[in-house]
């Protein structure tokens, strides 16, 4: 899985379409560049070891995800994202918020990443809110499965699946310490 993660999530990023900047919040063109590079730096990183990974304590991990709707397809959206690990307890959580557009449109709402469960170097986690799309309140609900990257678990890598109203998306995720 988490070769598979990394080629994937890397072959996502950079096949974003171009957006134009613009609002108070990181504008598309912005979270594509910060994405893309970090997918390209966790990528080059190995998984954690299972012996290496903490063992109490929590980690607060911040980064980019984006979304199409199929692994063929363009990145069309792209949002910031937000994630706790506590290792202590074994669990992950956290959010979704400032979903763009490839037109750099704000889509109104947010995700909770919740019910994230930690085992040895790897993660899942439910995917839950709504998000406003044309003008319309969307339902989303999906998966994460993830892995913990570089030395004491210092990143993130995760692919998303899921739906947004009756639409299919799948989305991949990499945040950093």
């Amino acid at each position: 899985m988490k070769i598979c993660i990394a080629v994937v999530s890397s072959t996502f990023f950079l096949a974003a379409c171009g957006g134009s900047g613009g609002g108070s919040q990181a504008s598309f063109s912005t979270m594509e560049s910060r994405g893309t590079a970090l997918i390209e730096k966790l990528e080059g990183q190995s998984a954690t070891p299972v012996s290496a990974m903490p063992s109490a304590g929590s980690a607060t991990y911040s980064g980019i995800a984006g979304f199409a709707p199929s692994i063929y397809d363009e990145v069309e959206v792209l949002s910031e994202a937000s994630l706790t690990a506590n290792f202590a307890s074994s669990t992950i959580a956290g959010n979704l918020t400032n979903f763009r557009d490839y037109q750099n449109t704000a889509i109104p709402g947010s995700v909770n990443i919740h019910s994230g469960v930690i085992s040895g170097n790897e993660f899942g986690a439910d995917l839950t809110g709504s998000l406003t799309v044309d003008g319309r309140a969307s339902a989303v609900d999906g998966s994460m499965a993830g892995a913990f990257v570089g030395a004491n678990a210092g990143g993130v890598v995760g692919l998303i699946e899921g739906t947004v109203g009756s639409q299919y998306m799948v989305g991949v995720l990499g945040a950093e310490k």
